[in-house]
Parts: C-alpha cells; sequence; structure tokens
C-alpha cells in the first residue's frame, strides 16, 4: 500500500498543533459533562476522604438539550430557491414559487427523518454538542455514493437504502479539525481511533492491509481524513498517536464528489456550525460553550473540594463517642437498655457526661451552596433544570413565563444548533443537483413531492430553519395574538398561519378554500332538497284542504249569518306579510290612511264622522 503523501501529513500537523489548546478545553468540557473528576494530591492521600461530585455541570447540559431538543426544527426555503423548476410563462410566479418551496421543504424533513431511523433523533445529539463545545460538527452520506465506494454487497446496499438515500453522522469535534477563514470554512482534518473491523466495514478491500493472516484484523488504527476544495484524502496510521501522522492510504486523493464534467464539486461534505467570537484569536477563547465560565472559574473545581471536605469529615467522625465515664471502675460500667433510654447504675465517685454532637461546619457548608448558585447563574435557570416554579406554586401563566424566558437566555446555543441544520439541508441540495438524483417525500396526506437535480440552482440555495416551541401554551398564545391582530391589522391569512407554525401556510389556506367550496356546495344541495321537500308537503296540505271543502259541501248550508258591516279599507290585513316581528312589512305602509286614529274609524275622536272616508 502507498504511504500517505508528506504534504497531506504536514498539513494534518498543523492543524493539529494550532488546535491543541481547544482541543484541552474541549476536553476538559467532556469531563465535566461526564462528572469526571479528580480530587487534588493533599486530598487523595487521606483515607478518611470520600470524593463528592457536584452535578450541577451536568443538570445544566441536561435541562438545556430538554428544553432545546423539543423544539420542532420548522425549515423556510425562500421561493427564490425554486424559481428554477418554475415552467415557462407561469402565472402569478410569487404563489406558485411559495407553494412549491413548501413542498420542498416537506420532501426535505421527509428524508431527513427517514436518516434518523438509522440510529437515533439528530435534533438531542446536535443541542448537546453545542451546549458541551459551543459548536456542532457532522457529515452527511449520501448513501449510494457511499457503497459504491466501498464496493459493498448488493444485499448490504440493498438494506442501508431501506432508510433513504441519506445518513447523517455528528462527529465528536475533539476530533475534527476544521480550518476557518474569513470567507468560509476552507477544510476539514477528522482524526478518529477505528478498530480494523470498522475500517474494513466502512472501505471495504481499501482497507485490506488491516488483516493480518496469523492473528486476524488488528485492532486500533488512527484513521485521518483530510478533505479541502482540491479533494479527498484518507490513509490509516499503525500508530495512536496524533503526532504521528505517518501511514497507509485507504483512499487516494481525488474529488470527493465529482460534477458532470468529474471535477471536484465546490463544498465540503461536512456541515459546521459555531458560535462563540472570532475577535479573541486563542482557539481554546473562540468557543464559549454552556460551561465556559465554570471552566475558567473553577467554580466546580472549588464546589467539589468543598464538598468533599464537608460530607467526609461528617462521614469519618460518624462513629465518635457520644458518651464519656469518668471515676474509679468507669471502663467497667454498662448501660442498661431494657429500659427506654438506657440506664446507669454509677458509684458516688464516678461521673457521667453526654458529648454534644457536632454538625456539618456551616462555613464550608455556606461556601460549597454559593458554589452551586454560582454554577447555576452561569448556565441556566433552575426552572429547567427541575421543571419546578421559581417560588413555590404559582399561575400557569407565570410559570409558563418563567420557563420562556429560560429558553430565551440558551439563545446562542439554539443559534448554532439552526445553523448546523441549515449547513445540513443545504448539503442535501447540492449533493443532490451534482450527483444528477432526486429527493423524494410525502405530505401528511400521503401526497408525493419530489425535488430534481435540474430544478436546483447551486447559486440560489436561500434556506432556514428554525427550532420551534411546540408546546399547547405557546399554540395557544399564538392563536390568541393572531386573532387579535386579525381585528386590528390587515393581515393576510397566509402570513397568520405562517406566525402560528404552518410550515405549509399555502397549502392550509388552499385546503381551506376547498374546504369552504365543498361546504357551499354541501348547503346548496341541503337548500334544494329542502324545497323539494317543502313542496311536497305542501301538496300534501293542499290535498288535504281539498278533501275537507269537499266534506263541507256535501253537508247541508245553516242558515246564513246577518250581514256584517264592511270592513274599511286598510282594515282586516293579516298574516306574516305585515308582521314586523316576523321580518315583514308593518300594515301602515300598505294603507298610510288606516294609520291613524280618523282613519281607521271613520270619525273623529268627537264620535263626529269624517268626510271622504
Amino acid at each position: 500500500m502507498a504511504k500517505a503523501p508528506k504534504k497531506y501529513q504536514r498539513l494534518a500537523l498543523e492543524l493539529i498543533e494550532n488546535q491543541k489548546g481547544l482541543k484541552k478545553v474541549q476536553r476538559d468540557y467532556e469531563r465535566m459533562s461526564r462528572l469526571q473528576y479528580s480530587l487534588p494530591d493533599p486530598l487523595q492521600r487521606y483515607q478518611w476522604i470520600r470524593p463528592i461530585i457536584s452535578t450541577a455541570p451536568y443538570d445544566a447540559l441536561r435541562g438545556a438539550t430538554r428544553a432545546l431538543s423539543n423544539l420542532k426544527d420548522a425549515l423556510d426555503i425562500h421561493p427564490i430557491t425554486v424559481y428554477k423548476a418554475l415552467p415557462p410563462g407561469t402565472k402569478d410566479e410569487s404563489l406558485v414559487a411559495r407553494t412549491l418551496a413548501n413542498e420542498w421543504e416537506t420532501a426535505l424533513k421527509w428524508q431527513l427523518e427517514r436518516a434518523e431511523k438509522r440510529r437515533k433523533p439528530l435534533a438531542a445529539d446536535v443541542v448537546w454538542s453545542c451546549a458541551v463545545y459551543g459548536e456542532v460538527i457532522g457529515q452527511l452520506i449520501h448513501v449510494p455514493t457511499q457503497m459504491k465506494l466501498s464496493k459493498s454487497s448488493q444485499a448490504r446496499k440493498d438494506a442501508a437504502l431501506r432508510f433513504g438515500d441519506w445518513a447523517t453522522k455528528l462527529a465528536d469535534p475533539k476530533t475534527v479539525y476544521p480550518r476557518y477563514s474569513d470567507y468560509m470554512t476552507e477544510a476539514v482534518l477528522s482524526v478518529n481511533i477505528r478498530t480494523g473491523r470498522e475500517l474494513l466495514d466502512f472501505w471495504g478491500d481499501e482497507a485490506s492491509f488491516v488483516k493480518d493472516e496469523k492473528n486476524g484484523v488488528k485492532e486500533s488504527f488512527l484513521e485521518f481524513e483530510y478533505v479541502d476544495y482540491d479533494g479527498k484524502i484518507v490513509w490509516a496510521s499503525h500508530s495512536t498517536r496524533l503526532e504521528d501522522t505517518n501511514g497507509e492510504v485507504i483512499l487516494p486523493l481525488q474529488p470527493w464528489l465529482k460534477d458532470q464534467n468529474g471535477k471536484q464539486v465546490p463544498f465540503l461534505p461536512w456541515f459546521c456550525s459555531a458560535g462563540g467570537t472570532t475577535v479573541d484569536t486563542a482557539p481554546e477563547f473562540q468557543r464559549k460553550p454552556l460551561l465556559f465560565p465554570i471552566l475558567q472559574a473553577e467554580s466546580w473545581a472549588s464546589a467539589n473540594i468543598m464538598g468533599t471536605i464537608a460530607m467526609s469529615k461528617a462521614l469519618a467522625t460518624a462513629n465518635a463517642p457520644e458518651q464519656v465515664l469518668k471515676g474509679p471502675g468507669a471502663e467497667d460500667v454498662a448501660i442498661d437498655y431494657t429500659q427506654p433510654g438506657g440506664r446507669l447504675n454509677l458509684t458516688a465517685l464516678q461521673e457521667y457526661q453526654q458529648l454534644q454532637q457536632r454538625n456539618l461546619d456551616p462555613k464550608i457548608i455556606s461556601a460549597f451552596d454559593r458554589l452551586e448558585s454560582a454554577i447555576q447563574r452561569a448556565t441556566v435557570a433552575d426552572v429547567l433544570v427541575t421543571a419546578q416554579p421559581i417560588s413555590g406554586e404559582q399561575a400557569f401563566a407565570s410559570y409558563n413565563l418563567q420557563v420562556s424566558q429560560a429558553i430565551a437566555s440558551l439563545g446562542e446555543i439554539k443559534e448554532v444548533a439552526q445553523g448546523g441544520f441549515n449547513r445540513l439541508f443545504e448539503a442535501m441540495l447540492l449533493v443532490t443537483h451534482y450527483t444528477g438524483g432526486e429527493i423524494e417525500g410525502y405530505g401528511p396526506k400521503g401526497e408525493y413531492y419530489s425535488i430534481d437535480s435540474e430544478d436546483i440552482d447551486p447559486d440560489a440555495i436561500y434556506l432556514s430553519t428554525e427550532l420551534k416551541a411546540d408546546v399547547p401554551s405557546d399554540r395557544q398564545q399564538r392563536a390568541i395574538t393572531a386573532v387579535q391582530m386579525v381585528d386590528k391589522l390587515p393581515y393576510s391569512p397566509i402570513r397568520l398561519l405562517r406566525y402560528l407554525g404552518d410550515t405549509d401556510p399555502e397549502g392550509s389556506y388552499r385546503e381551506y378554500k376547498l374546504s369552504r367550496l365543498d361546504m357551499a356546495d354541501f348547503q346548496a344541495r341541503v337548500e334544494r332538497l329542502q324545497r323539494e321537500l317543502s313542496g311536497q308537503y305542501k301538496e300534501d296540505v293542499l290535498a288535504a284542504a281539498k278533501m275537507l271543502h269537499q266534506q263541507m259541501m256535501a253537508q247541508p248550508q245553516a242558515e246564513q249569518a246577518p250581514e256584517e258591516e264592511p270592513m274599511r279599507p286598510g282594515l282586516g290585513i293579516e298574516g306574516q306579510g305585515v308582521n314586523p316581528a316576523a321580518g315583514g312589512r308593518p300594515p301602515a305602509e300598505f294603507f298610510p290612511q288606516a294609520a291613524t286614529f280618523e282613519g281607521a274609524t271613520g270619525r273623529t275622536r268627537r264620535g263626529q264622522e269624517v268626510v271622504g272616508v
């Protein structure tokens, strides 16, 4: 096998040397997250010392991860990203582009959800990496391309493709050495200790040098993977020392992914997102993770020492004597415990004394409590750690406000995590464009969506990811705010749906309009059926009236009643048509002359007849 070129051995060694300080503090952060702590030598020499380690750093990390990993990643693709996919002559391009962008969002999230089924969900690991190290570094693997490189069997390839075309691998930031510039990520070096079996499973026959005919597969190798815009090279060293960059090549220098012309694609197979600041030139101080102030102030180490001294002293003196007997023969006196409280039979020359038990040293306990409080103030609010209100029982609105403010204090961790998701989705589109494939996905109702490689413009990919809270209280508050905005602001329904967290507001609004049309059609059918039934009812009523009339005509007519005085004009108007309470018009509108006393009676209020009435 060929040896790794000297040029890349030198580049790898240069990155390792430049980031020694950063990797050292990252290892310190990792030890704190694992609650791994060793007492100073003077304390370790005493046999009565019992190490007591504060769990405050882990509790803070767990609270931050639990709070942020429950947020749902809402992908938002700008419509300009999909303009290349619009058919020529499309009318209302902005609306069609927004709808198509929503379909792309659904397809990308579908593929990411399938990739997460390979091992575990991605969000929790991303947030944990951002909280502990202040950065997240991962690798997007295009499974068909990787299977082709490793020359895997067809059965293994089919099994891997059951979960889609993509796989994600989050790297341990301590083992990855990215080189940043003012423009972008220039290169990435990954150094990992691998077993021979792992190398064979991933690289296939390209890593056959790990085999030993006598002893089988060798156990420990140091794998170097270096990639920049000139290509990718992988080699493995038989040594496990980082400074020993010499090794045998597994993958010779070549484009890690080729475009249609056989050239290296203009992006890297890593997605990197880092927080902190670039003002400080020292790499170990550029990252500002959650545990940065605790490490630099040594708050955790001091708390461990204080807790250890207090608790160890209490344990060491737990069996201290509680009673003192003085005088001749005191050594022969025994306590009779057959009676409550015990009984002592002493002589006149003997003396009994009860020793006062000492509590824990209040000064040490106070110092320990202060250090624990300092750690909590420097990390996350206690409400995220214990899920309990800050001060006793409170109203739900107050508790919800405390949780919201506590999550807002984790804004930097959230931004770094969102940046990692942004670069991950962007890499999926770029890989699809340059490999000539497509990204398929399905909506919640089984709608099929696809992103064709020819529709992706690599120079116009604009997307963003936001981790949004998906809890009932948040949804309720957003809904109440949206209702108030409708009453006071001229907001469109699509904007309000987007504010409510709908990832496909155009589709939801389209479904709403279709449902309104469907309901209108249903109402029209109901009204038509009611009219038909009403007509049949009228026919039955007329038939019954006709029968009743015939029966009345068959009976002998009664003696004619005396003729009544003819009704004056305007009187005798009956029916719902002249009933204002039933929606009719008042009788006065039909006969205005009957609206007065004189017009209705034909006489004045003194009884005189009105002329002309």
